[in-house]
């Protein structure tokens, strides 16, 4: 599967709670922001 693929896919797309190594393993480095948050951290807009 592809990088765009899976970012296309709402059931699939995790935002920036790819892991590192998920980024990697999927091709997606670069393609988010470097920051890694778990999907149980709260998005707090600044």
């Amino acid at each position: 599967m592809l990088a765009t693929e899976i970012l296309n896919n709402p059931f699939l797309n995790k935002g920036t709670a790819f892991t590192k190594e998920e980024r990697k393993q999927f091709g997606l480095t670069g393609t988010l922001p470097t920051q890694v948050q778990t999907l149980e951290q709260p998005y707090v807009l600044r």
